[in-house]
């Protein structure tokens, strides 16, 4: 687990999510517990740091800007409009 707390220019101790996980992350792959070409799955990083998957975006695409990660948009999951079309016509749906 990462840590939370570290100072701030502020000094309060606060960081956000997304920062901590950057890090965690980031010494993740620099110490070769992350492999090139392994999946990093959202859900699982949220559910290991105890957040939703915004932050863990966030750190992400800080890591893809910085070159340590590729992101790779997910299938679409849906019926293309067309297909749709098609699929409704050659069983008689009428689409009102």
């Amino acid at each position: 687990m990462l840590n939370r707390e570290s100072s701030t220019s502020s000094g309060d101790g606060y960081r956000p999510a997304s920062e901590w996980i950057l890090d965690g992350v980031r010494q993740l792959i620099l110490r070769g517990e992350l492999k090139p070409g392994e999946r990093i799955r959202q859900e699982a990083l949220a559910s290991e740091y105890g957040v939703s998957r915004i932050p863990v975006r966030e750190a992400l695409r800080q890591l893809e800007n910085e070159g340590l990660v590729s992101l790779v948009p997910t299938a679409a999951r849906g019926l293309p409009a067309s297909t749709w079309r098609s699929a409704s016509s050659s069983i008689g749906c009428v689409r009102r």
